[in-house]
């Protein structure tokens, strides 16, 4: 993916200006065979899609990685082009934004929620040592950081327990074994991620 994207920076680079005259739908059929008329439709419409994502995203890093993956997935996908319309390439470009734009907060909404049960669960077990559930954005960097510290197979049950909240039962199942095991290693790696935290604050 990284090299597509750098592939479009690249074919936008050396599109030729017999190009410029052509619509949005014109420039996506020529790009199936001619590398330059893709270039010509980054270089029309970048400026303008990543103003688009900063607008919706109030974030310059992630406007920048989904305007690159948003030409990147037109590039993929230019043989399903089917638009008809001289605006139905700039359309079609948005649409594919607009998807990204969607996942890209169902994402980010899931790790609030599991960072938002794991205080609920530190909190349950210590709660002079849970942290704050005000600073959302520190906390978040500082349950990242610890998760990626402690033991793997208490990470594993953690994630499975707290984050897509299963029973233990479930969370035995997926991890091999029993439950009562299962409990325990939710319970160690929550006080291990006690410990880190209350470190870090």
């Amino acid at each position: 993916m990284k090299q597509i994207r750098r592939n479009c920076h690249s074919i936008a680079m050396t599109a030729g200006n017999d190009l410029a005259g052509l619509s949005d739908t014109a420039l996506l059929r020529r790009a199936r065979r001619d590398p330059d008329a893709f270039g010509e439709f980054y270089d029309r419409h970048v400026r303008r899609l990543y103003s688009s994502l900063l607008r919706d995203l109030a974030d310059p890093d992630a406007a920048l990685d989904l305007t690159a993956e948003t030409f990147a997935q037109a590039l993929l996908s230019i043989g399903r082009f089917r638009g008809r319309h001289e605006e139905s390439g700039s359309a079609w470009l948005y649409a594919i934004a607009r998807n990204l734009v969607l996942r890209h907060r169902a994402g980010a909404n899931r790790e609030r929620r599991a960072c938002e049960r794991l205080q609920i669960e530190l909190a349950r077990g210590d709660v002079e040592a849970a942290p704050s559930s005000q600073g959302g954005g520190p906390l978040l960097g500082s349950l990242r950081r610890a998760l990626r510290l402690i033991p793997p197979d208490q990470r594993r049950a953690i994630e499975l327990r707290v984050v897509r909240e299963q029973t233990y039962d479930d969370v035995a199942s997926d991890l091999g074994c029993t439950a009562v095991a299962a409990r325990i290693r939710v319970s160690r790696g929550l006080r291990t991620l006690q410990h880190l935290m209350r470190g870090e604050t």
